[in-house]
């Protein structure tokens, strides 16, 4: 057996070191090469943020007549419901001029004027004010036809509902938007047809 001199010790520990480091080194540049690809993924994803804001802000008024829109839609179609089971006219009238609060009455036809009064509620949901259009308001920006209260059958069908079967609807606008007559942000419900069939524009 060669003997082994203090040398070859001492080469074989410098090796054995030099691998180390070498290892570590690897380690060190992998951690450094992740946390510089954090880094941009970070700086992309706030720079995303940060370019949806004013998207996000100018759209929130629209988001919010949507979302009234979506519940006097589900609304209406309660109030059917009932008016079918209930075999009586169930009418839908709003507070007054522009507002979103609402009472659902029972009455003996839709051609009564008062009713007994089943439930109140309103379609505002968020802090954005918001207004409901009137026929005059909404002829004026070219939206005609529409309505501020609905009345059903379940015998005669929608109150106003014509031969051609259409209806009407609501439309619902940021408050902000009447005084800047700025209309890109209305939302619409249409009723068609003598069962008032609800869509939304």
């Amino acid at each position: 057996m060669a003997p082994i001199y203090e040398s070859d010790i001492a080469e074989e520990r410098f090796a054995r070191s030099e691998w180390n480091h070498y290892e570590l080194w690897e380690k060190v540049e992998v951690r450094l090469r992740r946390h510089r690809r954090l880094w941009i993924a970070g700086t992309v994803v706030l720079f995303l943020v940060l370019s949806s804001v004013p998207t996000v802000v100018d759209q929130r008024p629209k988001w919010a007549s949507l979302g009234a829109i979506r519940v006097l839609g589900q609304e209406l179609n309660r109030l059917k419901r009932e008016a079918a089971l209930g075999h009586s006219a169930y009418r839908l009238r709003f507070a007054g001029e522009g507002s979103l609060d609402f009472t659902v009455e029972k009455t003996a036809n839709c051609l009564a004027t008062q009713g007994e009064s089943v439930r109140t509620g309103t379609l505002r949901k968020s802090g954005i004010a918001l207004s409901l259009l009137n026929e005059a308001q909404g002829a004026a920006i070219g939206v005609p036809g529409l309505k501020e209260g609905f009345c059903f059958d379940p015998l005669l069908g929608a109150e106003g509902s014509s031969a051609a079967g259409t209806l009407g609807g609501f439309a619902i606008i940021p408050a902000k938007d009447l005084t800047e007559g700025r209309n890109d942000r209305l939302s619409v419900l249409l009723l068609n047809g003598p069962t008032g069939e609800v869509s939304v524009e």
